[in-house]
């Protein structure tokens, strides 16, 4: 690797980093605040928010990998063009394709990572929320428990709370009966308490304070008594939540491997399948092309024009994804086959960065991009002119 490769790839990486800070913290802000909301409404553990979060990291990065790497190359390129440096490095004799070498290659090696994370990642980590929030929404186990009336549990336990504080759930005169088997038991009261969920999210903790517990044996003397400040009791109370459903009942479920073995099922969940492989194919292999798209738009955006060639890139690179799901859509409901669903907004896209890359290494003063944002400025000129004009 060249001074010349480290130091663009040097120049790429702090937007890069930035952009995928700044849109995975956009995204997963408004998801936080729901999370959140769900976990006090059903009164779920903060870990298992915590768990939920972490697990829906993927999906998000899966959407903004591309639009941040799209945006580093647009102002490494932009920037090099508004300096003069991209003229300088033109003017020893180094091509704009040599200068984007190492984009180009840095475009491949995230195609291979989006491979293993839209192929394999994505799918488990998009179970794993789904169990988590299954585990959050049958975790309302506070619920059972009323002033007054005994709550039994197989027979082995028995739990009443003389009072329930509603604002932050504290029991008061709290008793405690178990059954051990074998003739034996153990009875406690309490004048405190309160339930909680244990780490792992699937069990109930009964905290007891300034109580006595008395165990009693199947022999008269078998009797043992014990007071204590606090005092955790393990309570079922329905604690442990039933299993989640296996993994694969939706194809968004499924790793790519597992995607390409049914590609032939009938049935509804078929033509699902066979969309979602294609799909993630050319998503994955899509950011290999993004350099070739990006480059002449930062090139156009030399004479002070970096905003306006920005928010038409961003249209480009917008309708492309909004191409990709239009035809996977219609490849779910069969109404064209799966591979001209994804592969020819594919080929499309390709087409484009091809001609223009093309282009403005043969003639980097002529642009088309250019022409674009020229149109763009005379509209914007022509309706200002219109806004300050006196009217009849």
């Amino acid at each position: 690797m060249t001074k010349l490769d480290r130091y663009v790839l040097a120049e790429a990486g702090k937007p890069l980093l930035l952009a995928l800070v700044v849109v995975l913290a956009a995204l997963l802000m408004e998801r936080l605040l729901r999370i959140l909301d769900l976990v006090a409404n059903q009164g779920g553990p903060l870990l298992l928010a915590l768990r939920l979060i972490a697990s829906l990291v993927p999906h998000y990065l899966g959407l903004a990998l591309p639009a941040a790497f799209f945006l580093a190359v647009f102002l490494v390129i932009s920037k090099f063009a508004q300096h003069s440096e991209l003229d300088a490095i033109q003017g020893a004799g180094v091509s704009l394709a040599r200068l984007l070498r190492p984009l180009i290659v840095l475009g491949a090696l995230l195609a291979v990572a989006s491979l293993l994370l839209y192929g394999y990642i994505q799918p488990h980590a998009r179970y794993a929320s789904k169990v988590i929030q299954y585990v959050i929404a049958n975790s309302a186990w506070d619920t059972m428990l009323q002033e007054g009336v005994f709550i039994e549990e197989g027979g082995k336990l028995t739990l009443l709370a003389e009072d329930i504080d509603q604002a932050d759930g504290t029991l008061g005169g709290v008793f405690v009966n178990r059954e051990l088997g074998g003739g034996r038991s153990l009875a406690t009261t309490a004048r405190t308490a309160e339930l909680l969920r244990s780490p792992d999210g699937r069990r109930v903790l009964l905290r007891l304070h300034d109580g006595v517990q008395i165990s009693a044996g199947p022999e008269i003397d078998d009797v043992g008594v014990m007071s204590f400040g606090s005092f955790d009791v393990d309570v079922a109370l329905d604690g442990e939540i039933p299993p989640f459903r296996a993994r694969g009942r939706g194809e968004r479920e499924l790793t790519l491997v597992e995607l390409w073995h049914r590609r032939g099922d009938a049935g509804t969940l078929g033509p699902a399948i066979r969309a979602e492989l294609h799909a993630r194919l050319a998503r994955a292999l899509s950011l290999a092309l993004l350099p070739f798209v990006a480059a002449p738009f930062g090139v156009a955006a030399k004479r002070t024009r970096q905003t306006a060639g920005l928010t038409v890139a961003a249209m480009v690179l917008l309708l492309y994804d909004h191409a990709l799901l239009f035809g996977a859509s219609l490849a779910e409901l069969e109404r064209i086959p799966a591979p001209l669903g994804s592969w020819v907004p594919f080929a499309a896209f390709a087409t484009l960065g091809a001609v223009l890359f093309r282009r403005v290494l043969r003639r980097p003063d002529n642009n088309p991009v250019d022409a674009v944002l020229d149109a763009l400025e005379a509209t914007a000129r022509t309706l200002a002119r219109l806004r300050r004009s006196p009217t009849a």
